[in-house]
């Protein structure tokens, strides 16, 4: 296959890529009605926003704070990258230098699927030499490679994504997923035509790929491989091969960078200091059992989280027993959208079985028709010709002259066909996956998307080969052929129209008149923090700082699992605790309360009796970010050995982080109290 077309064709393409984009983007709901067009979730846009002034917090003051962002440092974080919001930069710039308040979010996601959607085009249907009307049509209607672009285009469990979830947590998701198919595409793209330009390109849109999503690193990695390996295949300058590698860790060095500057690590994502609720916080700050849990246990639920799903349940995270394989070790679930089931689990296997497959009829011909040999390329006059002939079903393209100015020289040997790359571009790219997911924490169905771009080209790389080695019937056999069209469409459209979906986290879009609405509300400045807080005594809580005082009752004292709370200047950490009411104080085990302000654990200093219970002190933290301004300071009660449960058997009747202005040191009494008791044990 020749990736060079004229320009009719690419005019052609651009046209079709146009159509599609916008069928797609009003049948999904993405735009509403001709200027609905705005998400209605804004974290994505305030990151824009930032960056647009200079600055990666997207807010200076804890009153602005949403769900599952992170206070850190002065200002507020989101968790969700920094590859959409560079994405939408531009797009952002133009509209304000033009006078508009905003560029329309769903367009921007548009204009990435146009040029994925003609990218895909391009590589795959291949169009008539004279672009007749009914020849053209025969193009678009080929029997296996209108299946292939329909399965990267519109892959089911990412349909279903914009049809029913675009909220911030899925529209990433989704995002991800066409960049991991763009990271395909340039793999096919220099396969068939390597030059050293490309491959410095594609290795920087590799390396930075991870700012849209981590687990895109894994695709990223498999990426750089395989243009290492087709550039010394295509006998590149060995100098190119180092300086690839050098623009891919650029995109690594900034990613580990804005972690460090973000979430005050490079390798912390915002997933343990975000503010969010029970369970997920007691799972990624303190305790997960799940890490711990056996292989075999760990690789059925996997299996089954990707395969087996057929029950849903929201947004009950300890739901036990609900789909095949789940263990009875505690983790934050949350399936509410089915994804693959078992005719993805045949067609994953089938597929990554392609090289097996090619090993097996290597010997017996694929074709009778009047493809030419490929030509033996062996002089320095021969140029680079189009790599992957064999598993195409029509003439070999021409070779053609490689520019020396890239630094290529001629290909003395042909790689791997199409199929087969794709099939274990698939496989080792899941690999990461499988790892990282064995015990993670969290599953869910957002979660199990990551999968989606390695279930799809592997998919690809199944229809690659039926092309491969049933050519001739797929030529001469219009029935054979009408089949795998219909078998293909027909799949395709059983799985979106099958799916369960229970719409617990939607998103609408809205006009530019909602938008501006909404960013027009002003959010009071930061509070002045006391130095405690008490029973029923007033404290910052919503809605001026949501999650203040999250977990902890402050009417009765009672004390969840785990607790959020805003503090300022802290230094030392000092709860008064008390046996929840009716509980067995005795078996109450006070050193099992934990604390952490950031990254940060916090070491108990004493532990002091009260007439209530006991007071628990812990040290302030030891980094000087931590020790400054507003933070965020985490509190549970982790017994490794009792079921995971929402309810503590702990009060809280009071907590303190600084010695209050212009009274006596009571800290100073705690610490004396402390000292005694610990001689009188002595």
């Amino acid at each position: 296959m020749n990736e060079t077309t004229s320009k009719p064709s690419n005019r052609l393409w651009l046209a079709v890529a146009g159509v599609f984009t916008v069928i797609f983007l009003f049948n999904t709901g993405l735009v509403g009605e001709w200027g609905r067009w705005y998400s209605d979730w804004p974290p994505l846009r305030w990151q824009t926003e930032a960056l647009l002034k200079g600055s990666l917090a997207i807010a200076n003051t804890p009153t602005e704070i949403w769900e599952d962002q992170v206070w850190y440092n002065g200002g507020a974080e989101q968790v969700w990258g920094l590859g959409v919001p560079l994405w939408r930069l531009p797009f952002e710039f133009l509209a304000h230098i033009t006078g508009q308040s905003a560029f329309p979010d769903r367009l921007a996601f548009g204009v990435a699927l146009f040029l994925i959607a003609y990218w895909t085009l391009k590589l795959f249907l291949r169009l008539p030499d004279r672009l007749e009307p009914n020849e053209i049509l025969v193009a678009l209607c080929h029997p296996v490679r209108l299946p292939v672009v329909l399965a990267l285009l519109l892959f089911p469990p990412i349909l279903n994504t914009c049809r029913f979830h675009f909220a911030v947590y899925d529209e990433v998701e989704v995002y991800t997923y066409f960049a991991a198919i763009a990271l395909f595409l340039g793999i096919v793209s220099f396969s068939r035509n390597p030059s050293a330009t490309k491959l410095r390109y594609l290795a920087l849109v590799a390396g930075v790929a991870p700012l849209v999503r981590p687990t895109l690193g894994g695709y990223a990695v498999v990426t750089l491989i395989f243009l290492l390996y087709l550039s010394w295949k295509a006998r590149l300058r060995l100098w190119h091969l180092p300086v690839a590698v050098g623009l891919f860790s650029l995109g690594g060095v900034l990613l580990y960078l804005t972690n460090a500057q973000r979430f005050g690590s490079g390798l912390e994502f915002g997933h343990q200091i975000n503010l969010n609720g029970f369970p997920v916080w007691y799972f990624t700050r303190f305790y997960s059992p799940y890490e711990h849990e056996a292989w075999g246990s760990a690789a059925r639920e996997l299996f089954g989280s990707l395969f087996c799903v057929t029950n849903l349940n929201g947004f009950d995270h300890l739901k036990p027993d609900f789909f095949w394989g789940q263990s009875e070790t505690p983790r934050w679930r949350q399936f509410y959208m089915t994804t693959y089931g078992f005719s993805f689990l045949v067609l994953v296997l089938a597929g990554w079985a392609v090289p097996v497959w090619k090993k097996l009829f290597r010997a017996t011909p694929t074709s009778t028709t009047d493809s030419k040999p490929v030509p033996s390329i062996g002089t320095p006059q021969k140029a680079t010709c189009t790599l992957l002939i064999q598993s195409a079903s029509v003439p070999n393209p021409p070779c053609r002259a490689e520019a020396s100015s890239e630094g290529g020289s001629p290909t003395h040997s042909q790689p791997a066909s199409e199929a087969e790359m794709a099939a274990v571009w698939s496989f080792l790219s899941a690999i990461p996956l499988v790892v990282f997911y064995l015990h993670a924490p969290s599953i869910s169905s957002r979660y199990v998307l990551d999968f989606a771009p390695a279930f799809a080209v592997d998919m690809v790389a199944l229809l690659l080969f039926i092309e491969a080695r049933f050519a001739t019937q797929l030529k001469s056999n219009g029935t054979f052929s009408k089949t795998v069209l219909s078998s293909a469409v027909l799949w395709l459209g059983w799985q979106v129209l099958t799916v369960e979906n229970s719409n617990v986290i939607r998103s609408r879009p809205i006009s530019a008149e909602e938008l501006a609405k909404f960013m027009a509300h002003t959010w009071p400045p930061a509070p002045v923090f006391p130095s405690s807080y008490g029973l029923g005594t007033n404290a910052p809580t919503q809605p001026m700082i949501p999650f203040n005082t999250a977990g902890w009752d402050r009417r009765n004292g009672d004390l969840e699992t785990v607790a959020s709370l805003f503090i300022s200047d802290p230094e030392f950490v000092e709860l008064h605790l008390a046996p929840l009411a009716g509980s067995d104080a005795k078996r109450v085990d006070y050193s099992k309360v934990q604390a952490k302000i950031g990254l940060e654990s916090l070491a108990i200093k004493s532990v002091v009796s009260s007439p209530e219970g006991k007071i628990v002190t812990f040290d302030a933290p030891k980094r000087d970010v931590y020790r400054k301004g507003i933070q965020v300071v985490f509190i549970a009660y982790v017994d490794k050995q009792m079921p995971v449960t929402k309810e503590s058997p702990l009060r809280m009747l009071k907590v303190a982080w600084k010695q209050p202005t212009g009274e006596g040191d009571s800290h100073a009494k705690v610490a004396k109290a402390a000292k005694a008791q610990q001689t009188a044990l002595k």
